[in-house]
């Protein structure tokens, strides 16, 4: 090619750009209804919602916890108070309005899943801390 001309440019010296919308992918919960000890859950898929009272409002209708549901909470009872604070795979306890969130109240099926799950995540913790041989 002469000099001044313009041609491809290869990939090993400019990176690809990126099209199209750039989402984060849905969060994925597990949802249990507070006093339903042997409730197995519900799979909620966080999406086309834009604050906690939305998902809440969604929740409340799938749950069939009607008038709606007061808040989302951890096992251990932490309030989640905005979809920033959910994480990908996390485990709630959903408590119906004019009721509050009771350690005794939680599904059986909840506190299962919800040490499953710690274990699970101290033994990837583990195994990522694990010196490679080479």
């Amino acid at each position: 090619m002469a000099s001044g001309t313009v041609g491809a440019v290869s990939f090993s010296e400019k990176p690809p750009q990126k099209f199209g919308l750039q989402i984060d992918a849905p969060k994925r919960l597990k949802v249990y209804p507070s006093g339903e000890k042997s409730d197995k859950g519900t799979l909620i898929v966080v999406k086309a919602v834009k604050t906690i009272d939305q998902l809440n409002q969604r929740i409340a209708t799938q749950l069939k916890l009607l008038p709606s549901v007061r808040g989302l909470y951890t096992v251990d009872g932490q309030l989640m108070a905005s979809l920033e604070a959910l994480q990908d795979g996390q485990i709630l306890i959903a408590v119906k309005k004019g009721h509050t969130f009771k350690k005794e109240l939680v599904p059986d099926h909840a506190l299962k899943a919800h040490q499953e799950k710690l274990e699970k995540d101290k033994k990837k913790r583990e195994e990522e801390e694990e010196p490679q041989v080479v």
